[in-house]
C-alpha cells in the first residue's frame, strides 16, 4: 500500500453514494431548519418583545410607577425566553446575547440609579433614604451581572451559556428576596392592598419562580426537548445538522471526499494500539479513498485493552481475507483523521460513517466514557448508508465471569454528561452538539439506551464467542 494519498481530484465517487449522502445530509439541514424555527424564531420574538417591555418599565418607573409595576410582571419572562432561544452551538449568537444582556444591564442600572437621585433631591418619600438604598442595591446587582456576561465571552459556547444561564437564576432568586422585602415593609411609598402593591406581590412571585427554572438545567432541557419532539420522538436528524454547522452541504461533501482515508488492517500494529496519545505519523499509512471503498467504521475508546482489541481485530481480518480474498480496509481514527486539526473533522463524521459499508463497536470498559463513541453510534444509525450491520465485540476486564450482565449494568447506568474527551474544548463542543440536537443530555442517554437494549438483546441471541454481529436498521426508531 502506497503510504502518500494521490490527488483527491483524481479519485472516483459512486454516483449512488453520493446522491444518497447528499439525501442524508439535505434531511439533516431541513431538521436542522426546523429546529431553529421552533425554538430560536418562537422563543426569540416572544423573549426580545418581553425584553423592550422590561427595559421601558424600569425606565418610566419614576414617573409612571402604577404602570411601571404592571409592565415589571409581563416582561420578567422575557430574558429566561430570551436564553431559551439560543442553542448551545450558537458560537456567535450566544456572545451577542451576552453583550446584549451586559448592556441591557447598565441601562436598567443607569435608569435606577438616576430615580434614585431624584427621589432623593426631591424628597418626594419620608423614608426615601430606605428606598434610595434599595435602589443601589439593585444597580450594584446589575452591574454584576453586567460584569458576569462579559466575562462570559472568554469562555466555550456552551460553558458561556451555562454561565448565563446560572446568573440569571441567581439575579432572579436575589431579586425576588429584594421585591419580597418591598412588598412587606412598603419602603417605596406604596398603599398596602393598592393595584401597585398586588403587582409587587405577582411580580415577587415571577422572579422566584423564573429564578429556580433559571439555576435548573433539566427544566430549560425539558422545554428544548418538548419543542424539538416530533410525533413523540426527537429528531437525531437535528444533531446532525448540529455537526455540520452553517456549513453547506456541498462545502461538507467536498471537505470529507478531501479528508477520507482508510487502512489496510495488515498496517495496523499492536504497538499502534498501545499508545494512547495521538501520533500524526500514523496517518502516513492510511490510503485516500472513496465513500464505497471503506469495510469498516472502528468505533472504540484509546483507553480499552490495546491487546484485546488487536486479537479482535486481526480475528475480524483473517475471517474477512478467507472470505473475500483481500484485505479489508477501515476508517480507524488514529490512522485516518489528521491529528493535527481534529476539530476540522467535525463536521465531516456524518459522511464518514456513511461512506462506510459495517459498522465495528470495540466495547470495553470505558467505551461509554468517550464522546465520540456515543456520538458515533447514533449518527450512524441516522445516516445509515447502503448497508445496515453492525458488528459488536464485547471486551470485558480479565476476569469477568458473566459478560452479558458486566455490560448490561454499565449500559443502564450510563450517563453522557459523565463522559470525556482528550480535549476539553472538543468536550464541550460535542456536547453542545447533543443538546442542541435531543434538547438535552437526559434525552440524549434515553434515545442511546433504548438503542443499546435493542443491540444487546440481538446480541444475546446470536451464538456465544467475542464477536456478535446482527442488523441494527429496526434500532433507529429509539432515535
Amino acid at each position: 500500500m502506497a503510504t502518500t494519498a494521490p490527488d483527491p481530484t483524481t479519485i472516483d465517487v459512486a454516483p449512488d453514494s453520493q446522491s444518497e449522502i447528499h439525501q442524508k445530509l439535505k434531511r439533516a439541514k431541513a431538521a436542522g431548519a426546523a429546529v431553529r424555527a421552533r425554538i430560536s424564531v418562537t422563543m426569540g420574538l416572544a423573549g426580545g418583545a418581553l425584553v423592550v417591555v422590561l427595559v421601558t418599565a424600569i425606565a418610566d418607573a419614576a414617573d409612571t410607577l402604577n404602570y411601571a409595576s404592571a409592565f415589571y410582571c409581563i416582561g420578567i419572562p422575557g430574558p429566561p425566553l430570551l436564553l431559551l432561544a439560543v442553542l448551545p452551538t450558537d458560537r456567535l449568537v450566544i456572545y451577542g446575547v451576552a453583550v446584549i444582556c451586559c448592556g441591557v444591564s447598565l441601562v436598567c442600572g443607569y435608569f435606577i440609579a438616576d430615580e434614585a437621585q431624584r427621589h432623593a433631591r426631591r424628597k418626594r418619600r419620608p423614608d426615601k433614604a430606605d428606598w434610595t438604598a434599595v435602589q443601589y442595591v439593585w444597580v450594584v446587582g446589575f452591574l454584576c451581572v453586567a460584569a458576569v456576561m462579559s466575562s462570559a465571552a472568554g469562555l466555550p459556547p456552551r460553558a458561556a451559556l451555562r454561565r448565563m444561564w446560572m446568573s440569571l437564576g441567581a439575579v432572579y432568586l436575589a431579586s425576588a428576596l429584594i421585591w419580597g422585602y418591598v412588598c412587606v415593609t412598603c419602603v417605596n411609598g406604596m398603599e398596602r392592598g393598592s393595584p401597585e402593591h398586588q403587582f409587587f406581590w405577582i411580580a415577587t412571585a415571577e422572579l422566584f419562580v423564573l429564578g429556580v427554572a433559571s439555576s435548573t438545567p433539566s427544566f430549560r432541557q425539558r422545554i428544548h426537548a418538548a419543542l424539538l419532539a416530533r410525533d413523540g420522538q426527537i429528531s437525531s436528524a437535528a444533531s446532525v445538522a448540529a455537526l455540520l454547522g452553517r456549513n453547506d452541504i456541498d462545502h461538507v461533501k467536498a471537505e470529507a471526499q478531501r479528508k477520507f482515508y482508510g487502512v489496510e488492517l495488515s498496517q495496523v500494529r499492536l504497538e499502534d494500539l498501545q499508545q494512547s496519545t495521538p501520533d500524526p505519523a500514523l496517518f502516513a499509512r492510511a490510503k485516500h479513498a472513496r465513500f464505497d471503498e471503506i469495510d469498516w467504521f472502528i468505533s472504540h475508546s484509546w483507553h480499552d485493552s490495546p491487546d484485546a482489541k488487536y486479537s479482535a481485530l486481526q480475528a475480524a481480518r483473517s475471517k474477512f481475507v478467507a472470505a473475500n480474498k483481500r484485505e479489508p480496509v477501515a476508517w480507524l481514527d488514529k490512522f485516518c483523521i489528521d491529528q493535527t486539526s481534529i476539530a476540522d473533522s467535525l463536521m465531516c463524521l456524518p459522511v464518514f460513517l456513511a461512506g462506510c459499508k459495517q459498522l465495528y463497536l470495540f466495547c470495553g470498559p470505558t467505551f461509554l466514557e468517550r464522546l465520540w463513541c456515543l456520538l458515533e453510534i447514533f449518527v450512524y444509525l441516522e445516516m445509515g448508508g447502503r448497508v445496515d450491520d453492525v458488528t459488536l465485540v464485547l471486551a470485558p476486564p480479565e476476569g469477568t465471569d458473566d459478560v452479558d450482565a458486566y455490560f448490561e449494568e454499565r449500559f443502564a447506568r450510563f450517563d453522557v454528561s459523565h463522559a470525556t474527551c482528550f480535549d476539553p474544548v472538543e468536550r464541550d463542543r460535542l456536547l453542545a452538539t447533543i443538546e442542541a440536537g435531543f434538547g438535552g443530555l437526559d434525552q440524549f442517554n434515553a434515545s442511546l439506551k433504548g438503542v443499546v437494549a435493542d443491540l444487546l438483546k440481538r446480541a444475546a441471541d446470536t451464538p456465544r464467542g467475542l464477536e456478535r454481529s446482527f442488523s441494527v436498521r429496526a434500532s433507529t426508531r429509539n432515535l
